[in-house]
This record gives structure tokens, C-alpha cells and sequence, in this order.
């Protein structure tokens, strides 16, 4: 090797200048995806908190049997606004509620988002219920979503979130009359 390349490479490898900036490009990538994951996870584990809490609410509605002469509509709408679902449209898109006797839940198998509509049949005292609620949220981050098992077959990169619960009705009288 020629003398004067040697000493150009020894004096280069001395030099501290910038050493600073190096380091921190490649600190910085792992840094933020490490960051962008955390915020993800914690937004889904939120959003996934908010769905359990709304489907628990709606499971004491109809165990003790208050919910049953309430429209399915009513109750629809109530279980968006515990979701916190900003207006009627997206809760359309968004959100399903499936509230059924446990035999009718178990011969439908395993139901997704796409497959269950909204259903209210809130049963009679003493009857064992199946309650299944979906919700539909994007994924900030694509490629962090993807292991939230976001639905990759559509574009818009979106994490399907959803909480059932097996219950049995109080023993309520299921004769009284609803008062209009």
C-alpha cells in the first residue's frame, strides 16, 4: 500500500468529527420503530379495554333482563356510545353486535366482522346467552399493524377487535309486559 494512502487512512480513522451524527443514524430507526410500536400496542390494547367494558355493559342489560323490551336499535346505540363511536354512519361501518340464545351462537360457529350482522334476541329469565361485539379500527402504523393481525386483504389496513361473552339470564319473569 503506498505511503500516502496509508497515512489519508490512518488520519481519517482518527478523526472524531461527526462521529456523533453516524451513531445516532443508526440509533435512530430502531429507536422509532421501537416507539411506534409501543404507541400502537397501546392504542389497540385502549381501543380493545373500551369494546370489552361496552360488551360487559350490554351483558348486564340483558342478564338481568332490563334490556328486554328495549328496541334492538336502543341497544345498538347504546353499546356505540359506550364504544365512544363519533356518529351513527361509522358505527354502521364499524361496529356489530350479535346478542343471541348460546345454542343459536354455537350453530352459527365461528363468526367474523364480515359475517355477523347485528342481532338482539335478549332471551328469557334462566336462558344461557351468548353476546359477540366487533369493532373495526385502523391501524396507525401499517407495517406494526401487521402484527396485531391487522386484515391485510383491504387497503385501508384495519384491526378487527372483538370480546364474547357466555352468560345466563337471571331468573327474571319474562311474562310481565313491556310498559310502552
Amino acid at each position: 500500500m503506498p505511503q500516502g494512502l496509508k497515512s489519508l487512512l490512518v488520519s481519517f480513522a482518527r478523526r472524531r468529527r461527526g462521529a456523533t451524527a453516524v451513531e445516532f443514524a443508526f440509533i435512530i430507526g430502531p429507536f422509532l420503530a421501537l416507539l411506534f410500536g409501543v404507541i400502537e400496542v397501546s392504542i389497540a390494547h385502549m381501543n380493545n379495554s373500551k369494546l370489552q367494558t361496552a360488551t360487559q355493559r350490554i351483558v348486564r342489560l340483558v342478564e338481568t333482563g332490563e334490556g328486554r323490551c328495549m328496541p334492538p336499535a336502543e341497544v345498538f346505540t347504546r353499546f356505540c356510545t359506550e364504544l365512544e363511536v363519533a356518529n351513527a354512519t361509522q358505527c354502521d361501518q364499524d361496529v356489530r353486535l350479535a346478542v343471541m340464545e348460546l345454542d343459536d351462537m354455537l350453530a352459527a360457529g365461528d363468526l367474523n366482522f364480515s359475517q355477523v350482522g347485528n342481532a338482539y334476541n335478549p332471551g328469557r329469565g334462566g336462558d344461557r346467552m351468548g353476546i359477540q361485539g366487533f369493532q373495526k379500527k385502523r391501524a396507525f402504523f401499517p407495517y406494526l399493524g401487521a402484527l396485531l393481525g391487522v386484515d391485510t386483504s383491504q387497503s385501508s389496513q384495519t384491526l378487527v377487535m372483538q370480546a364474547t361473552y357466555i352468560f345466563k339470564n337471571e331468573p327474571f319473569n319474562s311474562n310481565t309486559p313491556c310498559n310502552s
